[in-house]
């Protein structure tokens, strides 16, 4: 036996109000009839995937971009005792093309960076004088590339996998006050505020 319900008297109008409402939100919307709302609906998810596809296309260069910038500015490596790591701490620049980059897609230099950043054969000053090196000793040091975002509250760290990001985070985070996680290649450092992200960046600064 076959039941068949069905919705009578008030609750039935107005579940047909709302139905109607919500089409005549839509009609005006894609200025449609009710027979071309759906032909309507399908041409602007056609246009919004060119756009979709267009934009992740620009973001690439713009991160291809980014990454010959930051490659290019290597002489300012610096040692840190602090994390035994040759680091660089590259800011993007405000109110630039690279704002439409978010941290999703800045993760993304990961890929383009580990095979590039490579573990640096740098003598630091502070390392010579510490070591008491010669000018003709060489040492490899562990590179990390340190890219803080502020208006997320954010640092995001590369590097060649020689200084591992995901350990650091795992091994830090409780006693430094940031949450976080990653790979052995990258990471993101998330702090409560602001503050607390430049406070992490002049310490390491110093050190």
């Amino acid at each position: 036996m076959t039941r068949i319900y069905f919705d009578a008297g008030r609750k039935a109008y107005d579940a047909y109000t709302k139905k109607q409402e919500l089409l005549n939100i839509l009609n005006a919307k894609y200025s449609s009839g009710d027979s071309t709302l759906i032909s309507k609906i399908a041409i602007s998810d056609q246009k919004n995937d060119k756009i979709r596809s267009q934009l992740h296309t620009v973001k690439q260069h713009l991160l291809n971009e980014l990454t010959l910038l930051i490659l290019e500015s290597r002489d300012s490596f610096r040692f840190s005792k602090a994390l035994n790591a040759s680091i660089l701490i590259y800011s993007i620049p405000t109110e630039s093309k690279f704002e439409i980059l978010g941290s999703k897609e800045l993760a993304n230099l990961s890929k383009l960076l580990s095979e590039k950043i490579s573990s640096l054969t740098m003598i630091s000053p502070q390392l010579r004088e510490e070591q008491k090196l010669v000018t003709t000793d060489q040492i490899k040091i562990p590179s990390l590339i340190m890219l803080p975002i502020p208006e997320e509250n954010l640092i995001l760290i590369f590097s060649d996998g020689v200084f591992d990001c995901g350990k650091y985070v795992k091994e830090n985070s409780a006693e430094i006050g940031f949450k976080g996680g990653g790979n052995p290649i990258s990471a993101r450092l998330m702090f409560r505020d602001a503050a607390q992200l430049q406070a992490y960046l002049t310490t390491l600064k110093k050190t």
